[in-house]
């Protein structure tokens, strides 16, 4: 029995140890919502495609990011359009662009069928400096703009969703001017490790009951 207990002791020890190495591997992710059926005509025809969300995942250890947009299945992503994604985070220690800006633009698309999500990857150093806890705005109107004057396109609105063929007429929904928190996706290691733990707790219980 004490055998066992001793082995089980190193095992957690070890495995301690190698989830303590890589701690910044964790995924950090942030979102934004936006209600149905909120689009409004700009400069153009009444708004086609009307943006629900955004989901934002990156690690910050090598910049890699995913971003998902989903749109209403009444008014999917369809025809002509372009995703600008631009995000400010004053949390970074300074407000100049290079690390406190990030930006994925120009995205353009010519969908003959539709859908409500797309997926866009990507690799940004910026994102290195981007930690958990802090906070990252879609629009100026929370914390004001990165050093270098509004880089938001019309003042209030950092992601945007525009058309392309209609000479630049904007006919896509925006998010509502928002800002949220920078939390963390549990790594697949941690997650692991967790189960182990409990898993040894249980068998070690069942065992002095024997």
């Amino acid at each position: 029995m004490m055998k066992n207990k001793t082995i089980i002791v190193i095992l957690l020890c070890s495995l301690l140890l190698a989830s303590g190495k890589s701690t910044r591997a964790e995924i950090l992710w942030f979102s934004f919502d936006d209600p149905i059926g909120d689009g409004y005509p700009l400069f153009g025809p009444q708004t086609q495609i009307d943006l629900t969300g955004m989901k934002f995942t990156y690690d910050n250890t090598t910049g890699e990011f995913e971003t998902i947009y989903t749109a209403d299945p009444g008014k999917p992503f369809i025809g002509e359009f372009r995703l600008n994604t631009n995000l400010f985070n004053p949390d970074t220690g300074t407000t100049n662009e290079n690390p406190s800006f990030f930006s994925d633009t120009m995205n353009d698309f010519n969908l003959s069928t539709s859908t409500t999500t797309i997926v866009l990857t990507g690799t940004n150093s910026r994102l290195l400096s981007w930690d958990l806890g802090d906070f990252v705005a879609n629009s100026d109107e929370w914390f004001g703009n990165p050093s270098g004057g509004n880089i938001g396109g019309f003042g209030t609105g950092l992601i945007d969703l525009e058309m392309t063929n209609l000479h630049g007429h904007f006919i896509g929904d925006g998010i509502d001017s928002a800002f949220t928190t920078i939390t963390i996706i549990p790594a697949p290691g941690a997650m692991l490790l967790g189960s182990l733990g409990v898993g040894l707790v249980g068998w070690l219980r069942r065992r002095r009951t024997l």
